[in-house]
């Protein structure tokens, strides 16, 4: 059994079908390198089965590495009637930067064996290889005309002869196609089999600039490119970037909350930056940041914490040099009051009579509330308020359950102050 969380590159999950199960609208599926095999999951009991389904949640499936990460289900055949490539039912779900091979194995029906079907979101920069030998095949079948289905830069290795291309209410966008499918739209492709060239072609490549082999529906020629690679998104200049976690506010409370992150944006070749801001002042710039699975803390300096009024935003900016993302966290420090700091217990020979606090830093008297005691090992040690931090304090306990005598203190400082303590000093005067 996979008991992995799946939230980092070091506990992946099993398979796809785990993850999808795991995953919630949103949610985004990373692929690690390696070839990934991929065997059927019925959708649809009797009826559908593919090895990408969504669930119907609105997912991100893709890989960072694209090149070395395979998803292989030419192995397998489905245990219901339809044995589709992918079904991709939630209109939000995007499907990019994937190498896969199919192989159809139903030979009867054009749904029965379509690569996409019943498919609403959007397949994007990716390679397939179909294999086998089954001719009879479509490449979208869609059973429900409800659904309408978008394929952006998108690379089809078809070797096998081709019955069907049908695509209702399908989009095909910058695409290399062995044949135009029947229904739907397209726009600048490139109508003949995929080579293995095209896989390794770079995103600004010029030679598809204006190709007069390049089809678009008003037979001009195109001024885009066609391919441009597995990384093409880049050139097709979507935004890609990604922030873990989500827009959220924290409760505020009396310590500084730990708030982690990681960044990513499917490319392989820009350059992260990550600017952090707290109630618009930058605290933090990070250049050339590491991507995914990489976690950073974010900077919230005792200092910081000390002069906050209320609460703050904090702010992660994450660009590529393209486009930009920003995450917003809200935070707080409890306004009633908040227990900075409890002074280590310093022991003492004999009871200490008598004793005097000088506080260095920046601070407000009005705005601080001191406690001391003179038996800081106790469990409970009894607590008396200093009325007057500059002037000396006489205790009235006597008594203690230690085995030690020992002077502590305890700072208050009311939530709405600027205070910022560097330093507490004690003075004493013990009882011989």
């Amino acid at each position: 059994m996979n008991t992995n969380d799946g939230l980092t590159g070091q506990t992946p999950l099993l398979n796809l079908d785990n993850a999808v199960t795991k995953a919630a609208n949103g949610d985004s599926i990373c692929f690690l390198p390696g070839t990934h095999l991929m065997p059927y999951v019925t959708v649809v009991a009797s009826f559908h089965g593919a090895p990408i389904f969504d669930k119907n949640k609105a997912l991100t499936i893709y890989s960072l590495d694209p090149y070395n990460t395979i998803l292989d289900s030419s192995g397998y055949t489905s245990a219901v009637r339809d044995g589709n490539c992918i079904m991709a039912q939630n209109s939000a779900t995007i499907i990019r930067n994937l190498n896969i091979v199919y192989q159809p194995h139903k030979p009867s029906y054009n749904y029965s064996n379509a690569v996409f079907n019943l498919c609403a979101g959007k397949v994007m920069n990716c390679n397939f290889r179909i294999i086998g030998t089954n001719a009879y095949k479509s490449y979208t079948y869609q059973q429900n005309a409800a659904f309408i289905f978008q394929n952006n830069n998108f690379n089809f290795a078809d070797p096998a002869p081709i019955a069907d291309y049908t695509a209702t209410a399908h989009k095909n966008i910058n695409n290399i196609l062995p044949k135009l499918p029947s229904a739907g739209t397209s726009a600048y492709y490139l109508l003949r089999q995929a080579l293995d060239s095209d896989l390794t072609s770079v995103a600004s490549d010029a030679k598809n600039l204006g190709d007069p082999t390049i089809l678009n529906s008003d037979g001009s020629r195109s001024h885009k490119g066609v391919w441009g690679g597995i990384y093409g998104d880049n050139w097709v200049s979507t935004n890609q970037l990604w922030i873990s976690g989500e827009d959220t506010s924290i409760p505020p409370g009396t310590t500084i909350p730990i708030i982690t992150y990681s960044v990513n944006d499917g490319y392989p070749n820009t350059t992260l930056n990550i600017t952090e801001t707290i109630n618009g002042t930058t605290t933090r710039l990070i250049a050339n940041a590491q991507r995914d699975p990489y976690t950073y803390t974010a900077v919230i300096t005792q200092d910081t914490w000390w002069r906050l009024q209320g609460s703050a935003t904090l702010t992660i900016t994450v660009d590529n040099g393209g486009f930009s993302l920003t995450r917003t966290i809200e935070f707080g420090r409890l306004v009633n009051g908040l227990d900075i700091q409890t002074i280590p217990p310093r022991q003492t020979t004999n009871m200490a009579r008598s004793v005097k606090l000088t506080l260095q830093g920046q601070y407000n008297k009005a705005d601080v509330s001191i406690e001391v005691a003179n038996n800081g090992l106790d469990d409970s040690p009894t607590w008396e308020n200093l009325p007057d931090i500059d002037n000396e304090y006489t205790f009235a306990n006597q008594s203690k359950t230690a085995d030690n005598w020992a002077i502590t203190a305890r700072i208050r400082i009311n939530g709405n102050s600027r205070a910022a303590l560097t330093s507490v000093i004690f003075e004493s005067k013990i009882i011989v």
